[in-house]
């Protein structure tokens, strides 16, 4: 599908825009026309208008406006779409522009002259290079990725960030040039603006203009007789507004043509006029209305992990490795993160050779104390941060990193992984008892009682982090599906480092007796031994998967993805259960067949499972003549 996306607020703007989705509609009545707006409106001129609420301080209102751009792109169902500012017209058929997209991700003409003017001074300030091209976002062909979406996000992150900036052009020239996006640069006809000298050779097909405003009436010209006029004569002309002067070279003759003369030649039935209505919601009728979130660009976003110099992950018999690291971080850049590594001088000059491409922060020590990702988390620049295992994948639905993203905002969010199987990439069901991300606030993260110097990967943090949180009041949330996926592997903890960290957890968590929250596994009183603290783990897990809040999914698609995906899980754990069962029976039998006492080798029962998961005899109950 092939759109035309318009941003417009006050209605002389809608008006302009109106006229120029007329003008598109003319020359190419199968594309989709939608608009973005601040008010109710029914025209016949879009297809689709959704509407934003703008803020009632009438200061930001025109920030607010610019800000508008990037939305209305992200919510646009095409995949390859078209953004026109308000003030332009369209003297051409547009289908024939979007092939351009075959071969870039992003389409636009060079502004050169407004780079060079007096309100766009401050574009220098925001780190462009005189030897990089400045380009017109008012006219841009776009082909919708998860990476052109990522840099949307940033780019209205960026003019968001920084209320000195006035036009959001300027971010997006701090952006492109760095992205790796494909650009390609249009020729000047794509993007006419009129209201200056302009220098033009073939067929005009769009008009971009500021003082050639419709709803200023002391100018005599339309846009549509202006166009029509530059289109009149071919080859290399020359356009000067202030006299409304086309002047053609002819060898060594220059022909002079007035726009005035031809205005008085054509007739006025030609320009377009789209009848418009604010009054009511109800009076909308042949435009599909809806209300639209303020923005989709999220805040800036940063997960801290610690990648290791070197990854051994198996799948189906092929060692990965180093791939499967890759693919974990580029699931993380796609959710909208950023990415910054925790390592040792050594390491980073390791992960650099092997192409990882992120952030990285230099520590003294392998693995890094969690400690430290918090201290590098309230030095960035992000609003929400995270803390993440390397090695987990991460499935990234709109609507549930939405909800992550709210949630992070008032406290801590929890996520749980689903493990694949090695050999086959089956969910094997079995639960990892522990928590693989964690998403907070920046401004928020002041955790009690919780030991900084633990270290990434050992036991208990996962815990012990959590719970120092909700020990001081702040909230919980859980998403309730498990969004991240994890190659199995056998686990490295060591029992020793389990057992002292168990007991420095409760002591820690007891000893804090005024607490606004008590836990009931903890004992406040006492100092408990190792086999009292048998039971902490499952407790404290029980504990934090039920207790916190479960994130709600902001739309219907993303909450079917979780519900899926939360069926898988629990399907393959229900069959896994069985699995087992049925494998120890028949090392039970294989033990009496050969008259010994030793249990089924790992090898031969992973087969065993192998084969009855793929049983379709596989019943929950067993037959009464199963023996």
């Amino acid at each position: 599908m092939l759109e035309v996306v318009y941003s417009a607020f006050g209605r002389s703007f809608v008006q302009n825009a109106a006229i120029s989705a007329a003008s598109v509609k003319r020359h190419a009545p199968e594309l989709i026309t939608s608009l973005i707006t601040g008010e109710f409106v029914s025209c016949p001129a879009f297809d689709n208008i959704g509407l934003v609420e703008p803020p009632q301080d009438a200061s930001k209102q025109v920030r607010f406006a610019r800000a508008q751009k990037t939305n209305a792109i992200l919510n646009s169902k095409a995949d390859r779409l078209l953004y026109l500012d308000a003030d332009t017209y369209v003297t051409a058929n547009l289908i024939d522009w979007f092939p351009v997209l075959d071969r870039a991700d992003i389409a636009l003409s060079y502004d050169t002259r407004r780079r060079a003017s007096e309100a766009h001074r401050g574009s220098h300030a925001q780190g462009v290079a005189c030897w990089q091209s400045y380009f017109d976002t008012g006219v841009m062909f776009v082909k919708r990725s998860k990476a052109v979406d990522r840099f949307l996000q940033r780019w209205a992150e960026a003019f968001a960030a920084d209320e000195g900036m006035a036009h959001d052009q300027w971010a997006f020239q701090q952006l492109i040039h760095e992205s790796g996006l494909r650009v390609y640069a249009l020729p000047p006809e794509i993007n006419v603006r009129a209201s200056e000298p302009i220098h033009i050779s073939g067929h005009i097909a769009i008009l971009h203009r500021a003082p050639f405003r419709d709803d200023k009436p002391e100018w005599r010209s339309s846009s549509a007789f202006l166009g029509d006029f530059l289109n009149s004569r071919t080859g290399s002309r020359v356009f000067t507004p202030h006299d409304g002067r086309l002047a053609i070279e002819r060898g060594d003759q220059v022909f002079s043509y007035r726009l005035q003369d031809h205005e008085a030649r054509i007739e006025k039935e030609g320009y377009l006029y789209p009848p418009l209505d604010f009054a009511s919601a109800e009076s909308a009728s042949g435009t599909k209305v809806k209300p639209l979130p303020v923005s989709l660009s999220r805040p800036r976003m940063t997960l801290y992990t610690s990648l290791p110099p070197s990854l051994n992950r198996t799948a189906k018999g092929r060692e990965l490795g180093t791939t499967y690291q890759k693919a974990c971080v580029d699931s993380w850049r796609a959710a909208g993160f950023d990415v910054v590594s925790l390592n040792t001088a050594a390491e980073i000059e390791a992960l650099s050779a092997a192409g990882f491409d992120i952030g990285f922060h230099e520590v003294e020590h392998a693995p890094p104390h969690i400690g430290e990702m918090l201290d590098a988390a309230r030095e960035g620049a992000s609003d929400i941060a995270g803390i993440i295992n390397a090695d987990c994948m991460l499935l990234s639905p709109d609507g549930i990193i939405a909800s992550m993203i709210e949630a992070a905002r008032e406290g801590l969010v929890m996520v749980e992984r689903m493990n694949l199987d090695p050999e086959d990439l089956s969910v094997t069901g079995e639960s990892c008892q522990g928590f693989d991300l964690f998403l907070f606030g920046r401004e928020r993260l002041n955790p009690s009682n919780f030991d900084d110097e633990i270290a990434m990967g050992t036991p208990w943090w996962d815990y012990w982090f959590p719970l120092s949180h909700q020990q001081v009041g702040k909230k919980l949330y859980l998403v309730a599906a498990p969004i991240l996926l994890h190659l199995d592997h056998r686990l490295n903890w060591n029992h020793e480092t389990y057992m002292l960290q168990r007991r420095r957890c409760h002591a820690a968590l007891s000893a804090n007796k005024s607490a606004s929250v008590r836990f009931p596994f903890i004992d406040y009183d006492r100092t408990l031994t190792d086999d009292e603290l048998a039971y902490l783990a499952p407790a404290a897990f029980a504990w934090l998967k039920e207790t916190p809040q479960k994130l709600d999914v902001s739309d219907e698609r993303s909450e079917f993805v979780s519900l899926f995906l939360s069926a898988l899980n629990e399907t393959s754990a229900l069959h896994r259960s069985k699995i087992d069962l049925l494998s120890k029976e028949l090392a039970a039998k294989v033990s009496q067949i050969e008259g010994i006492r030793e249990p089924l080798p790992s090898r031969l029962s992973h087969s065993v499972r192998k084969l009855l998961r793929g049983s379709a005899a596989l019943q929950l109950e067993q037959p009464a003549d199963a023996d």
